[in-house]
């Protein structure tokens, strides 16, 4: 064999070596592929299988099950939020966590005084002073007033009280957690609606009456830090109820419209509502404006059945909706309606459609606000129960 013979062959061998070895690695390369697709297939099928576990074998909501008796009736000052329960009797101040355990309890300054509370600060009040204690009981201040106090609001840093002195004119101190005296904002003639503070804004604010003139006058107040106006804004051409404060805007509910406000009173926006009476109303998820709107009450036979109703995202979109029969009372939180029969609790979603119904398993006469989209104070005679929300 020549030189050139044995070359040919030694490099058909490689050739052929060069195959099986290009063969070897892809045959390596489809079983290493092959066993990541059964992985991600199996790991797939079982996610599946778990998920249809839960859906399918998980129990049902027991809203009988996560109901809790409170100790206290229907008649008595109560303050609920999601740091706990304060109530009164004619003895003592009381806290309860969402659990409806005692936490601490502290004798009362006067029997079945009135209670406001934050997650900082508990104040129980008379109609001449004030007796404010820290989350723990411990107490902070006390303080007399001159005149006659009508309401306490707490923040986690402020306490607010209005009163109305001896010339029959009102006012709103406004006090720190050590009752130092931060201002003393006169409202004069004018009739205190509500008031309170935005903490994430650091904004006091104070909605009004003026009905000393021929036309009443709603006006809605800014002050930053409880001190400085910051802005006014004044309507008189209807009756403003409620307040809503945004970022840079507000919005004031009233009898006819909901309307945008910037600090300084310009309109912004508006939507009608007149006819129908406002039952509920949030700012969901993605920061828009949901209201819950109803039947006026003087339009409808029974003001306790409302089954008929309107869901408005503000700006966006209006319908019209059915509510489950003897409802009588709702509330809108993001994709779902809570409706309150006197058997039962009865979830919707925006259109209308009952999507679960969960039984109280005794009668329920009334309920409160939800407390932190979670749960509920219902009311049955003059009985009080805390009830967890589906």
């Amino acid at each position: 064999m020549n030189n050139k013979q044995e070359k040919s062959r030694n490099s058909h061998k490689r050739k052929v070596k060069f195959s099986d070895d290009i063969n070897k690695r892809n045959k390596q390369k489809r079983y290493k592929l092959n066993k990541r697709r059964t992985f991600f297939f199996g790991t797939s099928i079982l996610a599946i299988l778990a998920f249809l576990v839960v859906v399918v074998f998980s129990p049902p909501f027991d809203l009988a099950g996560n109901i809790v008796s409170l100790p206290f009736s229907s008649d008595q000052s109560y303050y609920a939020d999601s740091d706990g329960i304060v109530y009164s009797d004619d003895s003592s101040i009381y806290q309860l966590n969402m659990a409806g355990a005692q936490i601490w309890s502290v004798d009362s300054p006067a029997p079945n005084a009135l209670v406001a509370a934050s997650s900082e600060i508990v104040v129980a009040y008379t109609s001449s002073n004030i007796v404010a204690y820290d989350s723990k009981g411990t107490e902070l201040f006390s303080r007399e007033f001159l005149g006659t106090i009508k309401k306490v609001e707490c923040s986690k840093t402020l306490v607010m009280v209005s009163r109305t002195t001896a010339q029959n004119t009102s006012d709103l101190t406004v006090l720190d957690k050590g009752g130092n005296e931060i201002s003393v904002i006169d409202i004069g003639t004018k009739t205190p609606l509500s008031f309170g503070v935005d903490e994430k804004l650091n904004l006091l604010w104070l909605l009004s009456i003026d009905t000393s003139a021929s036309t009443p006058l709603t006006s809605l107040t800014l002050y930053s830090s409880g001190k400085s106006q910051i802005g006014q804004i004044n309507v008189t051409s209807e009756l403003m109820t409620d307040v809503l404060i945004n970022d840079a805007n507000v919005y004031l509910l009233g009898s006819t419209h909901v309307t945008n406000f910037d600090y300084q009173g310009n309109i912004l926006s508006s939507q009608l509502v007149y006819g129908w009476d406002i039952l509920d109303y949030v700012v969901t998820s993605d920061d828009q404006l949901a209201l819950l709107l109803t039947p006026h009450k003087d339009t409808v036979e029974t003001s306790k059945d409302r089954t008929l109703a309107r869901v408005v995202l503000y700006q966006q979109s209006d319908s019209l909706i059915s509510l489950p029969n003897n409802t009588f009372d709702a509330f809108i939180r993001d994709e779902n309606i809570y409706c309150f029969t006197p058997d039962s609790l009865v979830r919707c979603d925006l259109s209308g459609n009952i999507l679960n119904e969960y039984e109280f398993g005794f009668t329920i006469d009334d309920v409160g606000d939800i407390i932190n989209d979670n749960y509920i104070i219902v009311y049955s005679a003059d009985k009080c129960y805390l009830s967890t929300l589906p």
